[in-house]
């Protein structure tokens, strides 16, 4: 049988549940109110005990009577116990916590899809961008998905909520070399900003430059993420500190390493090599005009662009480029990281095998220019077999000549 128990102002009942556990269960400052809560839970125990109360329905009700809000920070908790990174986990809370004071619900059987339709409207006349509101679709579903799993709801209720398809997205670019080579020589003579110095905010553009890692990620490293005597010499992190919380052992390019080695010397052991500031995208504009490069294109991510892009520029398979860029869709990893510029493609095109034979004799002996683009019989003689040439430079280093100009700064 249950009992009530009264500690400072609360009424609480006490019972054991049909399971044979002791449960202690708040029931407010009102003992009427408590002893109606007793009757209740009594009479349910009793038909989940006959067999006319499935336990699931039981646990809706209880449920029910706490306020979403609540269920909300549960799901929060839920998903930092499963190690969901910080970064995730604030952005899952912001839009919950935005669907429910749009909506002005306040318990979970009140969840509705078509509420959650309404609310993306005013997301996207917001004007939000298409894979915003797809993200913030699927947060919502994911909560209710996870409700219903927990056995806080009868049925998972937006399960007939789709997201919304992403037509387009927002077109992120990546830097050249030479920009890149440009950005972390000024960087190096720069005052400090944001926390860091040139030096220090030089190293974190080359080691986004050459490993892929996102600004968090960096943000975690520490001299003891980067065994450097290994062949080859790696950076490492465990997945509570990545975005795939997957671990993740970033092979790094050998002529970095003495550099890098000399850096790492004077900096404190077991913690982060730079400070975790957010704001990284105004910090490297600035770096970006000072280096007299137009900031507005970019962003920090864009060297994480400029990895990928120069992963496949050097000859990266498509296995190889999608494990250093830590990814498990190609399509991803090619469309939307994978930068290729008109003059990428003449030097791809070039390679074409000749198909013109010798022509002279189908223009004038004189030489005048007879095609809309001044063709000559000069020009129009067979090019030379370049089949075996590499234009685009697979064979070399992409990234050597950068990272050398940043270790001779380096050096004494």
């Amino acid at each position: 049988m249950a009992s009530l128990c009264k500690k400072g102002r609360m009424w609480y009942v006490r019972l054991r549940d049909e399971t044979g556990r002791e449960r202690s269960i708040k029931a407010g400052p009102d003992k009427s109110v408590a002893n109606q809560m007793k009757r209740d839970l009594e009479s349910k125990i009793q038909r989940i005990k006959a067999g006319v109360l499935d336990p699931r329905e039981a646990d809706a009700m209880d449920a029910e009577r706490i306020s979403i809000a609540q269920h909300v920070a549960e799901y929060v908790q839920d998903r930092e116990a499963k190690g969901c990174v910080p970064e995730h986990l604030v952005n899952v809370q912001k839009r919950l916590e935005w669907f429910l004071e749009e909506t002005k619900i306040s318990r979970l059987s009140q969840l509705r899809p078509s509420l959650a339709v309404t609310a993306l409207a005013t997301l996207r006349a917001d004007g939000r961008s298409d894979q915003t509101i797809n993200h913030y679709a699927i947060c919502w579903k994911s909560f209710s998905k996870w409700a219903w799993k927990d056995r806080r709801t009868r049925t998972d209720l937006l399960a007939d909520l789709d997201p919304p398809k992403v037509v387009t997205t927002a077109k992120q670019s990546a830097l050249t070399f030479d920009q890149a080579v440009k950005l972390i020589a000024i960087t190096r003579t720069l005052k400090p900003r944001h926390g860091m110095t040139g030096e220090d905010r030089s190293w974190f553009y080359v080691l986004g430059a050459v490993t892929g890692l996102r600004r968090g990620e960096l943000q975690a490293l520490t001299p003891e993420s980067f065994n450097l005597d290994r062949n080859p010499p790696v950076v490492s992190l465990p997945g509570c500190d990545t975005k795939n919380s997957d671990d993740a052992i970033q092979p790094l390019p050998s002529h970095v390493v003495p550099g890098l080695r000399f850096w790492l010397a004077n900096k404190p052991t077991e913690r982060p090599l730079w400070p975790a500031i957010t704001n990284t995208a105004a910090m490297i504009r600035k770096d970006l005009e000072a280096a007299g490069i137009a900031p507005d294109a970019y962003c920090f991510h864009s060297l994480r662009h400029s990895f990928v892009t120069a992963i496949v520029r050097c000859g990266g398979s498509v296995k190889d480029s999608m494990e250093l860029a830590r990814h498990h869709d190609a399509d991803l990893t090619f469309n939307r990281y994978a930068h290729t510029r008109l003059e990428d493609l003449s030097q791809v095109v070039n390679r074409l095998p000749a198909l013109l034979e010798d022509s002279s004799h189908t223009l004038p002996t004189n030489g005048v220019p007879t095609g809309p683009n001044g063709t000559t019989s000069e020009s129009m003689k067979p090019s030379p077999d370049e089949t075996g040439v590499d234009p685009l430079g697979h064979d070399e280093r992409l990234w050597e000549p950068m990272v050398r100009r940043v270790r001779e700064d380096a050096l004494p």
